[in-house]
């Protein structure tokens, strides 16, 4: 893992209610910035349609909008 890290670049596999599958992070920017971007894989559970934050945008933990947890 450390050296996928340093290297900028991580994959990884999330079994979750919203995320599924292989996901790649990547690190964008310079070095010395703290910047990585989070890309779904081509895989089983690839979609090519719709926007899961748009479709089902509650917690899938609690049930709760962002505007709830926010207040909390």
């Amino acid at each position: 893992m450390r050296e996928s890290l340093e290297g900028g670049k991580v994959t990884v596999w999330l079994e979750g209610d919203k995320l599924r599958g292989g996901f790649a992070l990547i690190k964008t920017g310079k070095p010395e910035e703290n910047s990585w971007l989070l890309l779904k894989m081509r895989d089983e559970y690839a979609k090519d349609k719709g926007d899961e934050t748009k479709m089902r945008p509650n917690s899938a933990k609690t049930g709760r909008s962002l505007e709830e947890i926010a207040k909390s």
